[in-house]
C-alpha cells in the first residue's frame, strides 16, 4: 500500500508557515463555503476553524476546476434532498431539476458559493492526461483513491502543492503529499501503517 508523506492532525495546535500553499479538497469547500450543508456540524467544525486560521494567516489557498464540478453536483443533490425533506416528497432528481423556481434556487446557491470561492482561492485549470489515467490504473491496487481524487492529487503533487486539506481517509494512500485532516480514522490508519 502506498502512503502519503505525512498526516497532520488539524485538531492539534500546529504552527503554519504563511508561505505554505494549501490545496483544499471538495469536502472542505463544501463545509466552508456552502451554508446549507446537511453534514453534522461536529464533523465540519475543525475544518472551518482551520480554514479561518489559514485565512487569518494569509496562506495561499488553491483548488481545481474538478473540485468545483464535484462541489456544484453536491450542492445540486443537497438542494434536492432539502426539497424532498421540506415537501415530504419522493421526487426524482430529474423531476426536481424541471421545477423552474427550484432550478433558480440551485443556481443562486451555486453562484454565491462560486463567487466566494473566487475571492479566496486560486482555481487551477488542468487537462486530464492519458498518462495520469494509466498511472491510476497501474497503481490501483496500491491506493484507495477514486479517479478524480487521484488525478487532482497527482496534479497538486506535480505542481508542488503538496499540502492537502481534506476529510477523505483515502487520501493517505496517495504518495508525495502531506494530508492535513481531522479525520481520526485516517490519522489512526496512517499511524498504524508506520509501525
Amino acid at each position: 500500500m502506498l502512503l502519503c508523506n505525512k498526516v497532520i492532525d488539524i485538531t492539534e495546535s500546529i504552527s503554519i508557515d504563511p508561505e505554505c500553499v494549501f490545496a483544499v479538497d471538495t469536502n472542505i469547500l463544501y463545509w466552508c463555503n456552502y451554508t446549507r450543508f446537511l453534514m453534522p456540524a461536529k464533523q465540519a467544525k475543525p475544518y472551518i476553524a482551520f480554514m479561518d486560521k489559514l485565512l487569518e494567516n494569509d496562506n495561499p489557498l488553491i483548488s481545481t476546476i474538478y473540485n468545483l464540478t464535484e462541489l456544484f453536483n453536491i450542492i445540486d443533490k443537497n438542494e434536492w434532498d432539502i426539497y424532498k425533506s421540506k415537501h415530504n416528497s419522493r421526487i426524482l432528481r430529474k423531476q426536481f431539476r424541471a421545477i423552474a423556481e427550484e432550478r433558480q434556487n440551485v443556481k443562486n446557491q451555486i453562484m454565491a458559493v462560486y463567487k466566494g470561492i473566487e475571492t479566496m482561492y486560486s482555481i487551477e485549470y488542468f487537462r486530464m492526461q492519458e498518462s495520469s489515467l494509466q498511472n491510476f490504473i497501474h497503481d490501483f491496487d496500491q491506493h484507495k483513491c477514486d479517479v478524480f481524487d487521484y488525478l487532482i492529487f497527482e496534479h497538486h503533487r506535480e505542481s508542488n502543492h503538496i499540502n492537502i486539506l481534506t476529510d477523505d481517509a483515502d487520501s493517505i494512500s496517495f504518495p508525495g503529499v502531506n494530508v492535513y485532516t481531522a479525520n481520526q480514522n485516517a490519522i489512526e490508519k496512517y499511524n498504524q501503517s508506520k509501525m
